[in-house]
């Protein structure tokens, strides 16, 4: 019942064209003409003309209007993108995306898909703007093609320096990033991260003081807090 229109590549290029030689132009007159609240182009490079997506110019050129109109229309445009072979030792979106950097700049969301080959298990890391940075496990059902995640989010690793900031936040209860990473010797950008993935997990609460940025655990986050310390002070008698 949902109104889909497809548009393969001989359509595509005769109603819009390649994105670097006034093709960008045609696709938002589309957009407004036909309302469209999502657009998916698959692939990037293609609706790129191939080396164009390499040239940092040309690519916010052609991005960044799309953008713009996207935010105006409350739309999405998603581009779908290959990342180069032998990619997603460490699952780094921004290093691991093929093509011009500046296709980062541009973009409010970048998702990475990465699957062993032959394996029907994946990791969908997603970065951006507005979202917190987190990992979604999923399989695929082959007879379908769809995915479907294992959990509505995965457990986010609770490492050792994750709860030093948990410890600091629970001492100093309304901490700033600076006061964190003071108490547990790290640098502030690592403890934005931890932040970050504690917030999204729903163990920190963010709340502003005027320009400030202070933290807080949650009670689910103190729980978690209290449980590990437990944990710790029975391993030291051990």
């Amino acid at each position: 019942g949902v109104d889909v229109r497809f548009m393969v590549l001989d359509q595509f290029n005769d109603r819009i064209g390649n994105l670097t030689k006034g093709g960008s132009s045609k696709l938002i007159e589309v957009m407004k003409a036909d309302l469209y609240k999502l657009i998916i182009i698959d692939t990037q490079a293609r609706a790129f003309g191939g080396a164009s997506q390499f040239d940092p110019e040309e690519v916010v050129s052609v991005l960044s209007p799309l953008q713009q109109t996207a935010i105006e229309m409350d739309a999405t445009i998603l581009f779908v993108d290959h990342m180069p072979k032998l990619t997603g030792q460490n699952k780094d979106i921004i290093a691991d995306l093929y093509g011009s950097v500046a296709k980062v700049g541009v973009a409010d969301t970048l998702m990475g898909l990465y699957r062993d080959r032959g394996q029907s298990g994946a990791t969908l890391s997603v970065l951006g703007r507005e979202v917190i940075e987190f990992d979604l496990n999923l399989n695929i059902d082959w007879d379908t093609g769809t995915w479907s995640a294992e959990t509505p989010l995965t457990d986010l690793a609770f490492t050792a320096n994750r709860f030093f900031v948990l410890e600091a936040i629970e001492e100093v209860l309304d901490a700033s990033v600076a006061e964190i990473a003071d108490m547990t010797d790290r640098n502030k950008g690592s403890i934005s991260r931890d932040l970050r993935d504690l917030q999204y997990q729903g163990l920190v609460l963010e709340q502003k003081q005027g320009r400030k940025t202070l933290y807080q655990l949650s009670q689910k986050g103190r729980e978690v807090y209290q449980n590990w310390e437990q944990q710790h002070e029975k391993s030291l008698r051990v």
